[in-house]
């Protein structure tokens, strides 16, 4: 009995290492593609970049906050300011059992937006990408040789589309799109205590679902699964626009030394 439950917990953990695992990797390409950013072009280059997907970010915020119930007091899309605070949304509450949960969902709602607009980008300038299967080794999680195999689809893709301008465009917005999705510190912090209550009724839920055909996490597995193939993708799209940058840098700083 007992080693079931340890392995219920260690299945309930697994399912959501990888989301974490996303988030940390995308916050450090983020804070990379920016610094590049910075070193290319200086801060109006980045604040170029910024401008069209923060706005989509902080619209998240509000849209959301709404939907909770909350008011909205005010809401800056954009701003160019030297603190590091490019928008933000102001909102008020009454606090209740359940406003942890609701401003874990605040926090969170850029990833949702982020998410969206990835899609409807997708739909309308590369289709054909909507088209590719994708077909886990393992049913409840995703696994290495999946990981691979979405990365030789997206090289694949590349060296199919390398030469159309659309394919690039399409990578660049959805790139930034997902860079600019990525939750701040403040965010965060909003969402910490909902998360921490979420995961704690998970993981109860989880074992209390012991012995059943269908438990709560190979549920949850199944849904991750869906979106792992677009979350790998965009990891791979961001390193390689980083690389890309990195790369560009170096050269343009031994050319400047010659």
């Amino acid at each position: 009995m007992m080693q079931e439950i340890i392995n219920v917990l260690i299945g309930a953990f697994g399912q959501w290492f990888g989301v974490a695992a996303f988030l940390f990797v995308i916050l450090k390409i983020q804070r990379r593609y920016l610094l590049e950013l910075n070193r290319l072009g200086g801060r109006p280059l980045m604040l170029f970049s910024a401008a069209a997907f923060v706005p989509i970010h902080e619209l998240s915020h509000a849209l959301v906050a709404l939907l909770c119930g909350h008011k909205v007091d005010k809401v800056v899309f954009f701003q160019v300011t030297q603190a590091n605070t490019l928008g933000y949304v102001e909102h008020r509450y009454k606090k209740t059992f359940l406003s942890p949960f609701a401003n874990m969902l605040i926090g969170f709602a850029p990833l949702l937006g982020g998410g969206v607009v990835c899609y409807w980008v997708t739909v309308h300038l590369m289709p054909s990408l909507l088209s590719v299967k994708y077909i886990p080794q393992d049913s409840e999680w995703v696994k290495l040789p999946d990981i691979v195999s979405t990365a030789d689809t997206l090289f694949h893709l590349t060296k199919v589309h390398y030469s159309d301008g659309v394919f690039w465009l399409w990578a660049f917005l959805m790139v930034n799109m997902a860079i600019f999705s990525v939750p701040s510190g403040a965010d965060f912090k909003g969402a910490s205590a909902g998360v921490v209550i979420t995961l704690s009724l998970y993981v109860l839920l989880s074992v209390y679902a012991l012995g059943d055909r269908v438990t709560i996490d190979a549920e949850i597995a199944s849904g991750v699964l869906l979106v792992m193939p677009f979350l790998i993708m965009v990891i791979l799209t961001s390193g390689l626009l980083v690389g890309l940058l990195t790369l560009t840098n170096k050269i343009l700083g031994r050319a400047s030394c010659r």
